[in-house]
């Protein structure tokens, strides 16, 4: 059949073109296509250029007729290489001929003169070619037979490094290491794998995880004579294992070609591709048989080798160990640590298994489909569907895992370079730190240096974001291409039926097309699956939850990796590290908790706590955190706890012994590090500055005065029929969990100067119910009045935004301004925020009152929550004179409401001028 040369031409990247016969061309330059210009022979005076390598020719055809057979790659290589061996040997005996007889006449014949640079052992070295090698040099060997090419075209770069292996006898002979290539392979008989070439060290530490009480028998294990015996064993079990697993899967093979007849299957790559399929499955029955048959022949080495390796005596540094070594031990120990070092192969394994089945199905699919007979038309929509469905796929597999390296704060590779890109920049900060001449100029540097860090790590940040934004957008492309293809097809194929009365034949056809839709989607969610579990193997982590502020702490990279986990992470199994009391009381405080916590609930749903459902419920609450806490903890877990909680313990001491200060930035979830010392002097600085904190120079805890402030004025109120009973509960102070606020300060990072913002804790203080209580009844009126001047987010300012620009206000010369109030809540005055209460309510309210509340006891209520605004710090009690309570909830609606009042004018200014105005 005749085929188009287009289809059949190779181009290679040394820039030659093959045809489908084999023969190489020279592809013109695009500078000599535009002149019309060919290359020309090289002149007299110029060296020629040595011709490239091409590899051994006739094992190259050879490798290509086996493959046409359908033979495995594996067993491709094998039979090449016997072939080349068989050559090498005759080749060997007539080069030794040529030279007894050059020996006789008193002659060295010429093919022998290069014999120690160009002969092939057994492992090849490099074949790099010297630049400076002149054209003078002559070689009689053809390249075919200086070269023994792989079974792919490119040439596998040889490692000259030689590692020792041990073998079954006990003694250590050197091999060099194959290619790359042939080490993925795994069938040679003498290959160890990773997990078995550790140090001894790690061998020692994998004995001792695999069993328990373990440690004291690999302590025994102390000369480098005995480890070595150990690993001798240890490498026989792998040797058999592996045989074992590759028997399974072969039989397997085997097994559901014969009951399924799933066999080889092949078809042109660019059939392959115009169908969105895989364009080969499976092995020959040929193949699977011999490859049983050799796996069958080492399945009885190794089982031999094992069994002479336990015939022999043990050696002298075992036999003469007191107490004497339990080998049965040693045995499970070794087969476990080998099970284990096999878990990822297995899984290959049934990965390939797995992997074989969709395949075929899918070209069954792909079958049936063509079998329908499908017209041109036709035949176009479903590969446009097909395609469609492929790249949709595609695209949200690289989402998944662009999404999961956010999860996990894991980096792309190529993200590195952008720590690279702003030379200039590291050039001129060390620079700067080596002409510093005081500390202020080195702090001055570290914050740019920090500064630099988090820009950078924001920008990779944000270009995932941009990528996973781009990615679903395309996904929505892709649905919509096929969605419009299967409208087309729908159309096509209801045309053809009012011209013909089978109709069945277009159902099985629409049947079948669904049915290799679905599978594609099976198959390629499967494999989206398997990459998401083998994918993060080594990348660079994203430390996002973290800023270093004008300092640098002493901690790893790992430390550092668990901090970046967030305020969200809890270190796993706290009870058993982090407690010291024993582990009942803390089930009982525990059960307590849960107790009380689910008794609100089932009161507030007028349901009995005695109820028998109820108490059943609690007893079995109370049985189940008995088993939780009490259960041993899993192997894998209790290691993680223990490393978690021992970082922790570490960071504590390191950070404690820098004197550096952690805290969590302003508005952001990101811890901060920052220099003790120069922490407390921001605080120090802003107390004195906003002048609002002002300290109870008596030494007496202002609780107990609070706190009969708070009741006095709720007792008053109920007696007075002010506030009903509810109410009155509803305010009233919890006395069981009442305590003193405490003030902390969050570092402003977002602004240039990093200033503090301090924030009370007053949840369990004396007026916090007072405080909840008024925000719950002014914050609804407040939202109501200013909707039209609040920007509820950001989507909320675009739309508003867009409905100003179809107003036609928005021109080129409008400006946007922003202000911001410095300390609002601090500094916002007592008296005119009162003032501004009592405007607010009056001007909102029914008969001067708001529900059941007239506004005197309004006023009454704010003034108790402001002046009982006490807190310690630093061993010393403040009270707060100036302003509100930043996390009081009261203070943000108070503080709302006085904003309002003085904006008052500029709103009215605005909306004479048609122009925004919004907070």
């Amino acid at each position: 059949m005749a085929q188009s040369n287009e289809n059949c031409h190779i181009i290679r990247n040394n820039g030659l073109l093959q045809d489908a016969q084999g023969h190489w061309y020279e592809l013109l330059s695009p500078t000599q296509v535009l002149t019309g210009q060919q290359q020309q022979p090289q002149e007299h005076g110029e060296e020629k250029k040595k011709k490239k390598c091409r590899g051994n020719r006739r094992a190259q055809r050879l490798r290509r007729r086996l493959r046409q057979q359908g033979i495995d790659p594996d067993t491709i290589t094998e039979l090449v290489n016997q072939r080349i061996n068989s050559q090498q040997q005759q080749q060997q005996q007539q080069q030794q001929q040529q030279q007894d007889e050059a020996i006789q006449n008193d002659q060295i014949p010429q093919s022998t003169q290069h014999k120690d640079k160009y002969d092939n052992s057994t492992v090849k070295k490099s074949i790099k070619r010297k630049r400076n090698e002149t054209a003078t040099n002559t070689i009689d060997k053809s390249l075919s037979q200086l070269s023994i090419s792989q079974s792919t075209s490119k040439k596998q770069k040889m490692e000259n490094n030689e590692i020792e292996q041990v073998i079954t006898n006990g003694t250590s002979e050197t091999k060099h290491s194959k290619s790359k290539k042939e080490t993925k392979h795994k069938n040679d008989s003498s290959y160890i794998p990773d997990y078995l070439k550790v140090s001894n060290r790690i061998f020692k530490k994998m004995l001792i995880s695999s069993l328990e009480g373990a440690k004291e028998i690999v302590k025994g294990l102390n000369s480098k004579d005995k480890i070595n015996y150990i690993r001798q064993y240890a490498y026989l079990i792998h040797r058999l294992f592996y045989v074992q697993l590759q028997e399974t899967q072969w039989k397997y093979y085997y097994d559901i070609g014969i009951q399924e007849n799933i066999w080889c299957g092949r078809v042109s790559k660019k059939w392959a591709a115009m169908n969105s399929m895989n364009y080969t499955y499976g092995r020959s029955k040929t193949l699977i048989i011999q490859r049983l048959k050799t796996i069958q022949r080492q399945l009885q080495q190794a089982s031999q080798a094992l069994q002479e390796f336990g015939n022999q005596p043990l050696p002298q540094c075992l036999s003469e160990m007191n107490p004497p070594l339990d080998f049965e031990k040693i045995s499970v120990m070794v087969t476990a640590v080998v099970r284990k070092g096999q878990h990822k192969l297995k899984q290959q394994f049934e990965h390939n298994k797995k992997m074989l089945k969709l395949d075929s199905t899918d070209h069954l699919f792909v079958k049936n489909v063509y079998d329908l007979k499908p017209n041109k038309q036709q035949i176009r929509s479903i590969r446009n569907i097909w395609k469609a469905i492929q790249n949709k796929k595609q695209m949200e597999e690289q989402i998944e895992i662009l999404k999961h390296r956010i999860h996990s704060n894991c980096l792309p590779p190529a993200f590195n370079i952008l720590d690279y890109t702003l030379d200039k920049i590291d050039k001129i900060l060390s620079r700067s730190k080596q002409s510093a001449t005081n500390d202020n100029d080195n702090q001055q540097q570290t914050i740019l240096a920090a500064r630099r860090l988090k820009k950078i790590g924001r920008f990779k940040y944000d270009m995932l974001e941009l990528s996973i934004a781009a990615g679903e957008d395309k996904v929505r492309y892709y649905d919509k291409i096929a969605k419009k293809e299967k409208k087309k097809l729908l159309m096509i194929t209801n045309k053809f039926k009012k011209n013909n009365s089978d109709s069945d034949i277009f159902k099985q056809l629409m049947a079948a097309i669904e049915a290799r839709e679905k599978h594609m989607i099976e198959r390629a969610n499967y494999i989206t699956q398997q990459k998401m579990k083998s994918f993060f193997d080594e990348a660079p982590a994203m430390l996002l939850s973290l800023f270093f502020a004008n300092t640098i702490i002493p901690l790893s990279n790992e430390q550092l990796l668990i901090i970046n986990k967030g305020l969200k992470f809890i270190p796993p199994c706290q009870s058993h590290f982090y407690y010291p009391q024993p582990m009942d009381e803390i089930i009982e405080q525990e059960y307590k908790r849960l107790y009380t916590e689910n008794c609100k609930n089932l009161t507030n749903y007028t349901f009995s706590t005695k109820d028998t459902h109820a108490t059943e419920f609690f007893s079995e609450v109370k049985h189940l955190l008995e088993e939780l806490y009490t259960k041993p903890l899993p192997k894998k877990l209790k290691v993680n706890a223990q490393y978690i909680y021992k970082m922790i313990k570490a960071m504590k001491g390191k950070l404690r012994k820098a004197n550096i200060a952690v805290g969590q930035t302003d508005k952001s979830k990101l811890f901060f590090f920052i220099d003790a010392q120069e922490y407390e002097e921001k605080i120090r600085n802003y107390m004195s500055k906003t002048n609002a904190y002002q300290e109870i120079t008596s030494g007496i805890c202002p609780l107990a005065d609070d706190l009969h402030s708070v009741l006095t004025l709720l007792d008053y109120l109920l007696k007075h029929n002010r506030i009903t009973k509810e109410q009155y509960k509803q305010m009233y102070p919890n006395l069981k969990t009442l305590e003193l606020a405490h003030i902390y300060f969050n570092l402003k990072v977002h602004k240039p100067e990093m200033s503090v913002r301090p924030i009370l804790a007053s949840i369990n203080a004396p007026a916090r119910n007072i405080s909840s209580f008024l925000d719950q009844l002014l914050t609804p009126i407040y939202n109501y009045v200013t909707k039209d001047i609040t920007f509820i987010n950001s989507i909320d300012l675009i739309r508003k935004l867009n409905e100003y620009q179809q107003q036609g206000y928005l021109t080129s010369t409008t400006l946007f301004v922003i202000f911001d109030v410095t300390d609002l809540y601090t500094m916002i005055p007592r008296d005119g925020a009162i003032a501004a209460l009592t405007r607010f309510c009056e001007k909102y309210s029914i008969n001067r009152k708001i529900a059941n509340l007239n506004i005197d006891t309004i006023i009454r209520l704010a003034r108790i929550i402001l002046d009982t605004n006490s807190f310690a710090y630093k061993d010393k009690y403040y009270r707060q004179i100036k302003g509100g309570a930043m996390g009081s909830p009261f203070t943000m609606v108070l503080a709302n409401i006085y904003m309002l009042e003085w904006e008052q004018k500029l709103i009215q200014h605005q909306n004479r001028q048609h122009e925004m105005y919004g907070r």
